[in-house]
């Protein structure tokens, strides 16, 4: 495939994948859906395999927004391993963060307290701080939900710090 074919594929992919997202906060998940599939496709098409991580992801967040957990666990997965096979860790960090949004929807508090921990320490290693701040934010929402309100502070203090 030559770059010029490319390069116009990528900016394909990049349009339906922000047209899904602006669906999405729309609360058109169809068309959500819809447009991220077309962008998954080019993804694939074009050997992206970041790309692709990225779509699952996106296409994971739709139907955690619906409430699918199931679909959204599976999509999440694929983008999980996909993540970890080619050493994206920001993705890997931001899935581990999806991850944990489902097991704490359905009340599995220390699921989803491990799999924040998990994507804590990726974004420490990295020196993310806007995504420290996020994931200790969520880790406090964890703790307030437990009743555990001290422990809850201390993180939303250190997310605050950040």
């Amino acid at each position: 495939m030559d770059n010029s074919l490319k390069s116009d594929l990528q900016t394909q992919a990049e349009t339906h994948e922000k047209a899904g997202q602006t669906y999405s906060r729309a609360g058109d998940f169809v068309s959500a859906l819809d447009s991220l599939h077309k962008a998954l496709v080019i993804r694939k098409e074009i050997g992206d395999i970041v790309g692709e991580s990225f779509v699952l992801n996106n296409i994971g967040k739709v139907h955690l927004r619906q409430g699918d957990y199931e679909t959204a666990l599976a999509y999440f997965q694929q983008s999980l391993t996909i993540s970890r096979q080619s050493g994206d860790k920001i993705g890997e960090s931001a899935t581990l963060n999806n991850i944990s949004a489902i097991h704490r929807a359905q009340g599995d508090y220390e699921a989803s307290l491990a799999y924040l921990k998990q994507s804590l320490d990726i974004q420490r290693q990295l020196g993310d701080k806007f995504g420290e701040g996020r994931t200790l934010n969520n880790l406090s929402q964890i703790y307030d939900a437990q009743g555990d309100y001290e422990t809850a502070l201390a993180y939303l203090k250190q997310s605050l710090d950040i």
